[in-house]
């Protein structure tokens, strides 16, 4: 919202500019050229963050929705000022279950944006970690709260979601055994009944399981 308030003033010194009255030389015409295109610039690139944030926006939601199964869930990456003011503050992503919304905190979208551009190496362990949370997160929206349980089934459908969000085969299998096999027996979330033939097995026929 910042950001398109300041469009909107730049866009309205352009405006204000041409309604003025200058003098008739050649050197005031060269400069009000360059001051308003210099807005003009100005004002582009501050409406440009906001429809990129957007278009990632739309483009989560979609995948999301697919990945749970169908009916529509809504994604929303905070900005750094919605932060500040969000009530799950602190938290990577927070999952409405009743409104069928995620919101992502501005860093970790920024995370999951820098590991969809590249995910096949140079990964920091949160970029790793930025696919299995939105994974976890719309498993939430599927109606699960119990958190062991929905880890568990983030975990089986890691690799669909990488695949769903454009990663090739290769990268999408390594992210999704990295969490289980590595990052997995370390978290809260642990269960051990989440394995093959374990209880939370859904048995899925596109499970992250299958590559084990």
């Amino acid at each position: 919202m910042f950001l398109l308030l300041l469009a909107g003033f730049f866009f309205w010194l352009i405006f204000r500019d041409f309604r003025a009255e200058h003098p008739i030389s050649e050197d005031a015409i060269s400069f009000n050229r360059a001051y308003r295109m210099t807005l003009l610039v100005l004002g582009l690139v501050c409406l440009w963050f906001p429809f990129d944030q957007w278009r990632f926006n739309q483009f989560l939601t979609e995948k999301a929705t697919i990945l749970a199964g169908g009916k529509t869930v809504n994604i929303h990456c905070d900005s750094a000022i919605d932060a500040i003011f969000e009530a799950g503050v602190g938290r990577a992503g927070t999952a409405y279950i009743e409104d069928r919304q995620i919101i992502f905190h501005y860093s970790w979208c920024g995370k999951l944006k820098d590991y969809l551009d590249q995910p096949t190496g140079g990964l920091t362990r949160h970029e790793k970690f930025s696919l299995h949370l939105f994974t976890h997160e719309v498993m939430h929206i599927r109606g699960e709260r119990d958190e062991q349980k929905t880890d568990c089934q983030a975990i089986q459908r890691d690799y669909q979601a990488a695949r769903l969000l454009g990663v090739p085969k290769g990268p999408a299998k390594d992210i999704a055994l990295h969490y289980y096999r590595r990052e997995y027996p370390e978290h809260p979330y642990f269960s051990s009944h989440c394995h093959p033939g374990g209880s939370l097995d859904e048995t899925l026929a596109n499970s992250t399981w299958q590559f084990l």
